[in-house]
């Protein structure tokens, strides 16, 4: 594998940890909540290529047929809590009581925006070597692009309030349909 494929994969698979951190990101774009989402993201998306390497071949065809719901129902939930928490605050100004950048709900996204790593990892069986470096690879890329999408959330966030926080809702459920329909 070349390293501009790499490259492609790296980007390809860090796109949808980009667009789920742009959503959260309209709401908790601390640097605590920056480094925690890019980190998780990053960890999940370096250890799904090799668990994919690892014993992929013997799971995937259990999960197939139901991992796109997995992923649908996770984003689906935050989109919603999202939009509840950005209609709720419209009326009470304060700000947003529920944080998906910490506990299970972090975990939930960080395993939903990586189980597609996870169909990459089984194109790692057949190589020979550098199957770790190509996981750091992908892990770094998703690190990048998740504080680059919480970066520009909270910019379009501050510039338009509660309706940045519905528009990353709106991605996220947008994302999320995406995932059912390809």
């Amino acid at each position: 594998m070349s390293l501009l494929e790499l490259a492609g994969i790296a980007v390809a698979l860090g796109f949808d940890a980009f667009s789920v951190a742009l959503g959260i990101g309209a709401c908790w774009s601390d640097s605590r909540s920056r480094f925690r989402l890019s980190f998780h993201f990053g960890i999940f998306q370096s250890l799904m290529p090799l668990i994919g390497w690892q014993v992929g071949r013997q799971i995937i065809p259990y999960i197939r047929s139901w991992d796109h719901w997995f992923v649908f129902a996770v984003l689906m939930a935050i989109a919603a809590k999202m939009l509840y928490e950005s209609l709720k605050r419209a009326h009470d100004e304060g700000p947003p009581t529920c944080n998906p950048t910490k506990g299970w709900m972090l975990v939930g996204l960080s395993v939903a925006v990586s189980i597609d790593a996870l169909g990459v990892g089984l194109t790692f069986g057949g190589l020979e070597r550098h199957q770790v470096a190509y996981v750091i690879v992908i892990g770094l890329t998703a690190i990048a692009m998740t504080a680059i999408g919480m970066v520009i959330g909270a910019k379009a966030s501050s510039k338009l309030g509660v309706w940045a926080e519905r528009a990353g809702a709106g991605i996220l459920a947008l994302v999320a349909v995406k995932l059912l329909v390809a």
